[in-house]
Order: structure tokens, then C-alpha cells, then sequence
């Protein structure tokens, strides 16, 4: 809305005073305590000028303009934009790399977030660049080239910590990380001060590990603070986009309310359509919420400073101080005196609706007509339907186009009107009604209510679009989308991330004014899910399709699905998948998609046999879901008992390229083996698994191939099996798969089994049994009855084994999986001169060969028992 600033006089008084109260009462970084004061709101209704008032406050502070900015201002002045329309920065990593990343301007080492922040990369993203991800996602990216982050990161660790050397898994692993920070801890007392520093490395999930960083960054800008006065502010701008959506424990506003607590020294400027609640009253949802922790929030702060401000409409001066100052012809105001007093009488003050009178006047001016006063006045839509009037009809054509989606660039506005000529393109986008941001993805946009009010009265224009024509036009911009984000369906994990989130967000946006939603949109979801773009998935929630027919409810409610399932929310997941299934006016596509996604969350479950028939209907039509349903089918019907569908998949795939299918392949055929009693067969193939996991390209990750390898070798070698699973432990530590951890504890307990003492054995096997427990990997617990078995087998007595072996008996036949277990705890009572009933099933290529195999590891461990006991 032009480059104009007027009034806003109590609201900038106010921002300074929040600098000024952070300048003389610093909070203490590293402390828990309530309360905080470091929040200011500024919320009102869309249009009224809010982001414009946030920039400009920016600013102002960046260049120095602000009350006491010189004088005894600070030496330093630091800001960073956070647009939460932006869903590529709608996630807490993001924000904090954008915060760590502003704070490089003037701070190169942050010597307690950057070492921990490098534990946590490495556990998170093993193997990934931070560089890399940067690049991947633009917003960053641009912050990232200007600041040159990685390389402040890699700074500190090397100037800390020297240089770290090759080691297994990969050049800073986490696990030779924590190691030589905790050796540096030794020698630097200041870090060892570090509120909550060394506790926050023993914390295994990095997702765990992650909300608590800002403490440490707010505790590095207090002590760079203690040699150079400094102001740091952080904007973040479109928070309805945040506290608009339902709020959950772990949600996006739950994480940010954390960033805002855990960084008392800074100052946050929120700017949104919604008054901030954080200090109402205590809520679930929000850790750090209600009175003691916001006193500045509440609606009455009482003695304290107001922190929420409501925007009000411009004052009738200052409104025509904008308009003066808004077009002028040889410095004087162009819009005539009486005409401006009729513009701010209909105003209410409004920005948004001064702006368009403006670029009115000045539409007819250019046009050579005298903008007459009864021209002008009236509601906001009939200022509106002036302006779309006044346009040429191919400009007109573009506004319609640009109200289709919220966000659009030139090439959307040609695929839309393919008959206008590229220099009315560029005029449209030139017009100040057309907000530009180069940093995104779709660089323009048109305010919210304008794009209402054309949607709504253009039918008051001569050329007004019918229903056919708006549908067709978003049926052109869909169909160009397409083409534009063909990679991001084809490749997602190389795709922009701004990329891939907007453009699904648009996209799927657009298809509300069509009819239908096309089948490439699904597949696109699927590909934000795989990069972690929950924010995106679960912003589906505010499409207005939640309760009608409209077949856009049915992706919503999948991608709502995806999301929770990402998230370990399995009951909702499996609630969110039925119901888009049965949600009406699927396509055969989608009804398979979404099928596919239900028969994972089924599978998660133990509903094998209903998962193994949802597979079955999606690999048994043509089309791109058939070869992963094919892969998914295969591995249910070998967990039901039948492996040959899973050899006939698999077997063919092992000669391929080193990628992906490859591996899988080899780790499925690996696992496969390992059951049947094959155990070199099993040992050849996830040993290929494992070379080529590290060479990072091979598509099956390090802590997986390393765990499965662990398991063949924990009973068939169990002296190997030791350096394997130390191993696989770190990894899994690494990457932060408490699962992972769990396994590689239980089968290091079966390869000690009859080589240490029972009661330690015992102990390592309890230990993973619940950190299984607790990670929700109940699917896994056939592993640890396994192990029990077989320990009970080589130490107990008659009576624990045989209960042991009625364990495992009773849980293969209850989850109707891996069959072939019931038999090989069957031969190993046998071995102990114990019965049991066990019903044979289609299991084995070899029933005889195979069972031998599984008896000879039970009589070589009880023989290595007997021989330890002797010595």
C-alpha cells in the first residue's frame, strides 16, 4: 500500500517502550521463572495495516530512527522476519535457524546453541548438509547466502572443539559430538555454567531436544551483551495463520509460545488479525500460558504496560496526511481538498480502502478524465467495483484471475487469461493494489478483502465471468501448476520446500472453484508429507470443506491423516484416513490412495488381514501406486506367514542400480532369510545393505541396515555381533530412533546370552523391552519374547522356559504374524525335553532345514554356556 506512513503515533511510542523496558530490567536468559514481558501484540481486522505498521517499525529500528536509537540507544541492531503465511517457515526448526541465522550479523559464535544445535542436525538430519537444507527451502536460503550460517556453525565447532576425525558412521557423528563437548566442558567454565546445557545432550529425540534451543541462543546473546549493547527483535507477521487453527500440545503455537518464554532478552512483535490469549488463563495446549507467566497479556495488565494493542482505523488528519502525501503533481497533494474530506469520511480510517481511492484518482487521471466527488464515497465493495470498472477489460480479467488463490505470479495470470498480452501482464502487476514479495515462491498477492469483494460483485460489471468461465480459468491454473510442480511429485526430497508447500496450498485451494480435484494433487501431498511439511498438511483444517461434499474435504482429511501419522498420532490417523475414504465423490485414483494410507495405519495396528486386503485391491490395478503396493503386499503376507509373493518382488530388484529399490530388496530378502534359518544367505544380503547405506545414496538408512545386521549375527555370531550393534546403537542414538535404540539393546541381549551373566543379560533385554514400550513399537515385541525364549532357554529352569515359549506361542497366534516363530519356540522346548502344541502353517521353503538350523543355535549357545561355566 504505497511507501505513505502516518499516524500510528501510540503504537511506535508503545514498541519503543518495550525496547526501553527490556533495556533496563533484563530478564535472566537460562531461567525458567515467570514472568515475562518480552511480547507485543499488535492485532485488528485485515486491511487495516498492521503489516505495514510491522515493516515500517523495522525499519525505523534498523536505520536508527527510533526514540533513543542513537544516543543511548544501542550499539547494535539486529531483526528477523518471520511470515507465517510463508509455510515453508512454519515450523519451529526453521524459526530458530532464522533467528540463530539473524543473530550472525553481528554474533559469528554461539558457542552453547551452535555445539548443541550440532548434536541435534546430526541426530535429526544424519547425513544432511545444513548448507544443503538451506538451499532447499528459499526463504532460508537467502538468509542462510547472506549470512553464510554453515559456515558460522562449522566456525564454532572447529574453534571449540578442533578437528573431529573420520569415524564409521560419518564425519561428525552425534556420538563423537556429545564425546568431545563433553571433554571441552572440562576446560571452559563459562559453558559449563550453561543453564541446562550438558542435560540437554543426553536427550535422545532430537524432537525433545529441539524446543529447549532458544534458551541456550537467549543465554549466548546475554553474554555477547555483556561486551556490546545490543537489540534484537524478532516480527512475526500473519499469526492468525497460527492461532487460528485448533490447538494441540506439541502444535505450531505451543512451539512458538516456547521460542517467545525461552527468550526473555529479546523483544517479539506479533502482528495478527486475533488478540494473543497466552496469558488468559491456563491451557492445555500451550505450556507456558495464563496470568503468572503473561501478566503483560491479560486484558487488564493493570500497573503494568499494556503489551496488546488493537489497530484502530487512521484518524481523519492523518488519513488525510495520506492522501495528501499519497499522489502529489509539483509537490503539491493531487487529490483535491473536498474530495479527499469525501474519501475519509467513507474510510473509517481504513488504509486499505484509502489506498484504493487513491489508485482510483490516479487510474482516472492517467485516463485523461477529472475525477469528479461523487465519484467517490461509499462501502468498501462499491469502491471496489469503481476500480474493476475503470480497468481496461483485460486488467479486469487479470484481478479476477488474481482472486482465485492467494497467492499468484505472471505466469498464473497468463495461464488463467491466455489471451492478454504480456505488457497488460506487467502493467497489472506494476498497480499498488498488488502487493510483491520476492521471496516467495508466488511472488504477488491481493489483499484479502479485495479478492472477496471482486469474488462477490463482479457480477456489477458489464463483463462480469459466469460460473463456467471463473471454473475454467482455475481449471488453467491447475493444470499449469502441474506442469510447474512435476517435480515436486516426481521427486519431492529435491524440491524447494517453499516450493512444494505453496504450491500445494494453492493449489489445492484452486480446486474449490472447480468441480473436481485432480489426481496429482494426492501425490503431491504425499511428497510434502515425506518432507516434513506437517504445517501444510494440517493447515488443510482451514479449508472451508470440513463439512460438505466437496470432493477437496476428502485430500484435506488425508493429508490430516498423513500429518498425525508422521506425528505418531496413530488413532487419529486411523479416524482421519476412514473417514476421507468414505468421504463421497472419490476418484478411482483417490480411492486407492487413500486406501494405500489406510493399509499402513492398519498395518501399524496389527490389522493384517485387513491391511493385506486393502493392498492387495491397490496392487492389483495398473498405475503408480501398484509397485509400492506390490513391495507393501509382499511384506504383509510374509509378516501373515506367506513369503513368496516378498521373493518374487524382491529377488528381481537386487541386481538393480544402487538406489532405493535395491536395498529394500536386499533388507526385506535379509530379514527373510534370517527366519527361514539362513543364516549366511541372511548375513550376504544385509551386509550389501549396509555397504551401501554408507555410501549415502543407497535409499535404506544407516540405523535400519545396522540393526537388521545386528539381529542375524546376535545368534548366529555373536563375538561379530558386539561390534555390529555398538555400532548400530550410535547410529540409532545418532538419528534419535528410540525404537532403533530399543531393538539394537535387545539383540545385543541375545548375542550375550550364554557369554555373561543372566541377570546382566536379563537387565540389557528389560531395558529394551520398555524403551519399546514407550516408543510405541508394540509391532517389534515379537523380538523381545524371541530373546526371552531364548535366554530362558540357555540359563532357566524347565519352568520359565516353558513359559516363555507359551509368551511367544500365544503372541504369534493373537497378532497372526511370523507364523514360523510358533514352531522354532516349539523346537526349542523340545531341545529342553518340554512340550507344546504348535499348528503348522505355510511358512517354510525348508520346514526341516530350517527348523534344524534355529535347534543348532540353541544347542552351539547352551554348548558355549556349558563350556564358560567349566572355565
Amino acid at each position: 500500500m504505497g511507501d505513505v506512513f502516518v499516524d500510528r503515533v501510540r503504537y511506535v511510542t508503545a514498541f519503543e517502550e518495550a525496547l526501553r523496558g527490556l533495556r533496563d530490567h533484563p530478564a535472566a536468559a537460562g531461567s525458567s521463572a515467570p514472568p515475562r514481558h518480552n511480547v507485543l501484540v499488535l492485532y485488528g481486522l485485515g486491511g487495516i495495516g498492521k503489516s505495514t505498521l510491522s515493516r515500517q517499525l523495522e525499519r525505523r529500528l534498523r536505520e536508527g530512527e527510533l526514540d533513543g536509537a542513537s544516543a543511548d540507544g544501542p550499539e547494535q541492531r539486529v531483526t528477523c522476519r518471520i511470515d507465517l503465511e510463508d509455510s515453508s517457515l512454519a515450523d519451529l526448526e526453521t524459526a530458530v535457524i532464522a533467528v540463530r541465522g539473524t543473530l550472525g550479523e553481528v554474533m559469528r559464535s554461539c558457542p552453547a546453541f551452535d555445539l548443541a544445535f550440532a548434536v541435534y542436525w546430526r541426530r535429526c538430519h544424519p547425513g544432511v548438509p545444513l548448507e544443503a537444507a538451506i538451499a532447499r527451502n528459499s526463504s532460508l536460503g537467502r538468509l542462510g547466502e547472506s549470512l553464510s550460517l554453515a559456515e558460522q556453525l562449522d566456525g564454532t565447532l572447529d574453534a571449540l572443539l578442533g578437528p573431529i576425525p573420520l569415524a564409521g558412521v560419518a564425519r561428525r557423528a552425534a556420538g563423537i559430538l556429545v564425546g568431545r563437548i563433553r571433554e571441552h566442558l572440562r576446560k571452559d567454565r563459562l559453558l559449563a555454567e550453561c543453564p541446562g546445557f550438558a542435560e540437554l545432550l543426553d536427550v535422545e529425540s532430537p524432537a525433545d531436544m529441539l524446543p529447549f534451543l532458544p534458551a541456550l541462543l537467549s543465554w549466548d546473546l546475554a553474554e555477547y551483551r555483556r561486551r556490546k549493547s545490543l537489540d534484537v527483535v524478532i516480527f512475526f507477521d500473519t499469526f492468525e495463520r497460527v492461532d487460528g487453527r485448533r490447538r494441540e500440545a506439541g502444535g505450531l503455537e505451543d512451539r512458538l509460545a516456547r521460542l517467545v518464554y525461552l527468550m526473555p532478552n529479546v523483544l517479539f512483535l506479533i502482528t495478527g488479525r486475533n488478540r494473543l490469549t497466552w496469558g488468559d488463563g491456563h491451557h492445555p495446549a500451550i505450556h507456558y500460558s495464563g496470568p503468572n507467566y503473561w501478566p503483560s497479556l491479560v486484558t487488564d495488565p493493570g500497573t503494568l504496560p499494556a503489551m496488546q494493542h488493537r489497530l484502530s482505523g487512521l484518524e481523519e488528519d492523518y488519513a488525510d496526511t495520506y492522501l495528501r502525501l499519497r499522489l502529489t503533481r509539483d509537490g503539491e497533494p493531487a487529490i483535491p481538498a473536498p474530495l479527499r474530506r469525501r474519501i475519509v469520511d467513507a474510510a473509517g480510517g481504513v488504509p486499505l480502502y484509502l489506498e484504493l481511492s487513491a489508485e482510483y484518482f490516479d487510474q482516472l487521471s492517467a485516463e485523461g478524465r477529472v475525477p469528479a466527488v461523487e465519484q467517490f464515497g461509499g462501502t468498501f465493495a462499491e469502491m471496489v467495483i469503481r476500480v474493476m470498472r475503470d480497468l481496461s477489460a483485460q486488467e479486469r480479467a487479470l484481478l479476477r484471475a488474481a482472486s482465485l488463490a492467494e497467492r499468484f505470479d505472471a505466469d498464473v495470470l497468463r495461464a488463467a487469461v491466455p489471451s492478454v498480452a504480456d505488457a497488460v501482464v506487467r502493467r497489472f502487476l506494476e498497480r499498488p493494489l498488488v502487493q510483491s514479495d520476492s521471496s516467495r515462491w508466488l511472488t504477488h498477492t491481493v489483499d484479502e478483502y479485495v479478492r472477496n469483494a471482486v469474488r462477490l460483485h463482479d457480477g456489477n460489471t458489464d463483463d462480469a465471468w459466469s460460473e463456467e468461465e471463473w471454473r475454467g480459468a482455475a481449471e488453467r491454473v491447475l493444470e499449469h501448476l502441474r506442469d510447474r510442480l512435476r517435480g515436486g511429485v516426481r521427486n519431492p526430497t529435491s524440491t524447494d520446500r517453499s516450493e512444494l508447500g505453496e504450491g500445494f496450498t494453492t493449489a489445492g485451494l484452486l480446486t474449490l472453484n472447480t468441480s473436481r480435484v485432480p489426481d496429482w494433487l494426492y501425490d503431491l501431498a504425499y511428497g510434502v508429507d515425506l518432507c516434513g511439511l506437517g504445517a501444510v498438511l494440517t493447515g488443510t483444517r482451514n479449508w472451508p470443506v470440513q463439512s460438505g461434499s466437496h470432493p477437496a474435504g476428502a485430500l484435506a482429511l488425508t493429508c490430516q491423516g498423513m500429518a498425525a501419522r508422521s506425528a505418531g498420532d496413530r488413532t487419529a490417523a486411523l479416524s482421519l484416513t476412514e473417514a476421507a475414504l468414505a468421504h463421497p465423490g472419490l476418484g478411482p485414483y483417490q480411492r486407492l490412495f487413500i486406501s494405500h494410507r489406510l493399509a499402513k495405519t492398519l498395518e501399524e495396528f496389527g490389522r493384517y488381514a485387513e491391511a493385506e486386503r486393502l493392498t492387495a485391491e491397490v496392487a492389483a490395478e495398473p498405475g503408480p501406486l501398484r509397485e509400492n503396493a506390490e513391495k507393501d503386499l509382499a511384506w504383509i503376507q510374509w509378516l501373515r506367514g506367506d513369503g513368496r509373493r516378498l521373493q518374487t518382488w524382491a529377488l528381481p530388484h537386487c541386481d538393480s542400480p544402487l538406489g532405493f529399490r535395491r536395498a529394500q530388496s536386499q533388507d526385506l530378502l535379509g530379514q527373510f532369510s534370517f527366519l527361514q534359518g539362513d543364516f549366511a544367505a541372511a548375513e550376504r544380503y544385509l551386509r550389501k545393505v549396509a555397504d551401501d547405506a554408507e555410501l549415502a545414496a543407497a535409499g535404506m538408512s544407516r540405523d535400519t541396515s545396522y540393526r537388521h545386521l545386528g539381529m542375524v549375527l546376535s545368534l548366529a555370531r555373536p563375538l561379530d555381533a558386539e561390534t555390529v550393534l555398538e555400532h548400530a546403537h550410535e547410529v540409532n542414538q545418532d538419528v534419535g530412533t528410540p525404537v532403533g535404540v530399543a531393538q539394537t539393546l535387545i539383540w545385543r541381549a541375545a548375542a550375550r546370552t550364554g557369554r555373561e551373566p543372566a541377570a546382566e543379560v536379563l537387565t540389557l533385554l528389560t531395558n529394551g523391552e520398555e524403551m519399546l514400550a514407550r516408543s510405541g513399537g508394540g509391532a517389534d515385541r515379537w523380538m523381545v519374547l524371541t530373546v526371552k525364549l531364548f535366554l530362558a532357554a540357555v540359563e532357566g529352569t524347565d519352568a520359565e522356559v516353558l513359559a516363555a515359549g507359551q509368551e511367544l506361542i500365544s503372541h504369534v497366534e493373537e497378532q497372526d504374524c511370523h507364523p514360523g516363530l510358533g514352531e522354532i519356540a516349539q523346537r526349542w522346548l523340545e531341545v529342553r525335553g518340554l512340550d507344546a502344541a504348535v499348528p503348522r502353517r505355510e511358512f517354510w521353503t525348508d520346514r526341516d532345514r530350517s527348523l534344524a538350523a534355529w535347534e543348532k543355535v540353541l544347542t552351539d549357545r547352551r554348548g558355549l554356556r556349558a563350556a564358560t561355566s567349566d572355565g
